[in-house]
């Protein structure tokens, strides 16, 4: 039986340019961002040699890099590296191609690895990790029918040589993927990502503050034993009453169908930066740390806080647990998040609390979307002992 590593090179004998890319180019002309389409119009030999180069250059550098794409699929799963079937189909828009490298389905077809790339061929622009802003999504003829679908995305690495940000796609619905005709799409990407980690000022915390309920948009929670486990932590589980604070179909809310919970009410949201973060909440009370923090508007930036404790021993601890939400500015939603850090009076003493503040700007919508099949791998033989 032949290996991914063996079918990933046979796959570019059969790559050629087709009428897809080329639809795909010729509507990339139609609603890319003026500053492409002045370019195009004053410079209309340059244009038609730039095309050529997006229809045969996308995958031609591939070639060489088989090593390098095998070498991430045997990071992301060495036990089914070789069970990744070799995809290569692409889709170029705004000047970046998108590229479907090798796709995974497991569990009967309704879970599927994706590993895709993004390659600028126009500037410069990608040069290392990118958010994909939770815009992607893959489909089949029989998506309509699935009640629910979960994924999650993380950055897999960047290539120099053909400069290339591969990312790993975990999906899962509660209906099977159809092999025959699958489409992977994503709508925008966010290009430039800064980080920065700074001190937030315990002395502004409060005993306590006004709540009120809100509907969440996500939100995470870690298990308490494990986390006592990791931390040390010799105290009962903080927030009992976290417990009594879910609440579903409040009066207020009545029609939505979302979990609810109640939140510090602290700065109002017509106070809080649309561009950047606001803390508008920090409370202490019950051995808990409740922050509370604004993250501005998400339409065309991606902003979050990672929040830890610095503890006087010199060891850290992340939060516990956190909500999050969306609050109207005008025209605008604003983004929140509230994190609980668990922390006894004695380490407060001493403690200072941080974050690690991540901003993911310089938006590019270009609806990248690419159709292609999936043909059945089987397992490979059982090898003796």
């Amino acid at each position: 039986m032949k290996t991914f590593r063996q079918l990933y090179q046979e796959s570019f004998d059969e790559i050629h340019p087709d009428r897809g890319l080329l639809e795909d180019m010729l509507e990339d002309a139609r609603t890319e961002k003026a500053r492409w389409i002045q370019y195009a119009l004053l410079r209309p030999v340059a244009t038609f040699l730039l095309g050529a180069i997006l229809l045969f250059g996308c995958t031609s550098a591939l070639a060489s890099n088989v090593g390098f794409v095998y070498g991430i699929i045997e990071r992301m799963s060495p036990e089914l590296a070789d069970l990744f079937v070799p995809v290569s189909e692409s889709s170029t828009r705004a000047g970046i191609c998108m590229e479907v490298e090798a796709v995974y389905l497991e569990d009967g077809d309704k879970s599927a690895r994706v590993l895709i790339s993004f390659r600028d061929t126009l500037a410069e622009r990608i040069q290392g990790p990118l958010d994909l802003y939770d815009s992607y999504g893959m489909t089949s003829v029989n998506s309509l029918d699935a009640s629910w679908v979960t994924g999650g995305c993380s950055y897999a690495g960047y290539d120099e040589e053909t400069g290339k940000a591969y990312f790993e796609i975990q999906l899962s619905s509660d209906v099977p993927y159809e092999r025959s005709k699958l489409t992977f799409r994503v709508r925008q990407l966010l290009l430039r990502q800064e980080r920065e980690e700074k001190e937030i000022s315990l002395e502004d915390h409060v005993p306590g503050m006004p709540e009120k309920p809100v509907s969440l948009s996500g939100g995470g929670r870690a298990d308490w034993g494990r986390y006592q486990e990791l931390t040390g932590l010799e105290m009962e589980e903080p927030g009992q009453g976290l417990g009594e604070n879910n609440i579903r179909n409040p009066e207020n809310m009545p029609d939505d169908p979302r979990p609810a919970v109640k939140v510090l009410d602290g700065i109002p949201v017509s106070e809080c930066a649309a561009d950047d973060f606001t803390v508008t909440g920090l409370v202490y009370r019950d051995n808990l740390i409740r922050l509370q923090i604004c993250q501005g508007e998400f339409a065309r930036s991606f902003r979050y806080v990672i929040p830890y404790l610095k503890l006087p021993d010199g060891s850290e601890r992340i939060y516990w647990y956190s909500n999050f939400w969306q609050e109207k500015q005008g025209d605008e939603s604003l983004a929140f998040s509230e994190f609980y850090l668990p922390c006894t009076p004695e380490e407060l003493e001493g403690a200072s609390l941080w974050g690690e503040f991540y901003r993911m700007e310089d938006s590019v919508e270009g609806n990248w979307k690419v159709t292609f099949r999936v043909e059945e791998k089987k397992e490979p033989d059982a090898v003796p002992n």
